[in-house]
């Protein structure tokens, strides 16, 4: 049948047809899907470029910041390492020169008329509290005191980098409002012992003090020791703390003439909660340095020399705490009413 040929001869060319649009659709499609993948592809790479870029720019950021600590430490103790490079100098130079007294008194101060008023050390002393302060933070997370309920000074023997040291490390908690604690305090830690021993009516202390004053020890056998010390103190208080830094030189006196410790300290008050009770915990850190000047100290002499300064400073830290606590209940001579009694300059 010529009609029925015609029709198969039709039909399969539109097969042919037909199937030769769908080639070429699977041609088109396959180099679109082609296209977004690579289109896919390129924006990961972008996302993980855009997101290392960031990574990067953290980081370098963190290690700049870091750097720019690092540096501003690095001023700072290089300052602090300078002013004790001079004191140590200063103080070694008191038998480099035939006139002991004369160099005696070029450290400690004027040399007219033979007053040494410690005025030269006081000055060195005063300009490195700044740097002392700025490691305040540093300190308390390395030396990690756990709280106790009582203030104790106990100086350990250390050696580091071939240096002798002693410190006393200690955090206690005190069942006392922060306000009261931290103004009495003050008054404790940055007036001279002798007016506070004998004068009911003591200045308001300012935040940065220089004392001078001489501390007897009740050493063995009815032997008493003296020594003479020379101390600068700022209190800095902050939002949520008080912080007290100082430096100190402690001189022997009598047969201890011609040692010396050198020492830098640190004191942070902070308030807290017990129930519903308000309390103050103390957080402190000292350390002092063994210094002779003189070719004849021997360490035996030096090993007796830093007892007694052990021992003079559990002393003090003793009295003041007992001063502290009677301060605190009101039964004080520095107290009416429960508050302290300031007198203004």
């Amino acid at each position: 049948n010529v009609q029925a040929a015609k029709r198969r001869l039709k039909y399969r060319q539109k097969l042919k047809d037909e199937k030769k649009t769908l080639e070429s659709q699977e041609i088109e499609l396959s180099g679109e899907l082609s296209r977004l993948q690579s289109a896919q592809e390129a924006e990961k790479m972008r996302y993980v470029d855009r997101m290392s870029l960031s990574v990067w720019r953290s980081i370098a950021t963190r290690q700049k910041e870091k750097r720019l600590e690092a540096e501003q430490t690095q001023r700072q103790l290089r300052a602090a390492v300078v002013g004790r490079a001079r004191m140590i100098h200063q103080m070694k130079a008191l038998l480099q020169r035939p006139y002991v007294l004369e160099e005696k008194n070029m450290l400690y101060g004027e040399a007219d008329g033979g007053h040494a008023d410690g005025s030269v050390l006081f000055k060195t002393f005063v300009s490195e509290l700044d740097a002392i302060y700025a490691q305040t933070d540093q300190v308390m997370r390395e030396v990690n005191a756990e709280v106790s309920t009582k203030f104790e000074y106990n100086l350990t023997r250390k050696v580091k980098d071939g240096v002798e040291y002693f410190d006393s490390t200690d955090a206690t908690e005190i069942p006392f409002a922060f306000e009261d604690t931290s103004r009495a305090m003050s008054l404790l830690m940055m007036t001279d012992p002798d007016v506070l021993r004998h004068n009911s009516h003591a200045q308001e202390p300012k935040d940065t003090v220089t004392v001078k004053y001489i501390a007897d020890c009740q050493l063995e056998r009815d032997e008493v020791a003296k020594l003479k010390i020379y101390s600068a103190m700022r209190k800095v208080k902050e939002a949520d703390r008080v912080v007290f830094v100082w430096r100190a030189v402690t001189e022997g006196q009598g047969d201890l003439s011609g040692h010396h410790t050198d020492e830098t300290g640190w004191l942070v008050l902070r308030p807290q909660e017990i129930g519903d009770f308000p309390s103050t915990v103390f957080e402190s850190y000292t350390r002092f340095i063994p210094i002779d000047v003189g070719e004849s100290a021997s360490k035996a002499d030096t090993d007796r020399f830093a007892k007694v300064v052990a021992k003079s400073g559990e002393e003090e830290v003793n009295e003041m705490m007992q001063l502290l606590e009677k301060m605190l209940l009101g039964g004080d001579q520095f107290y009416t009413s429960g508050h302290p009694r300031y007198e203004s300059a």
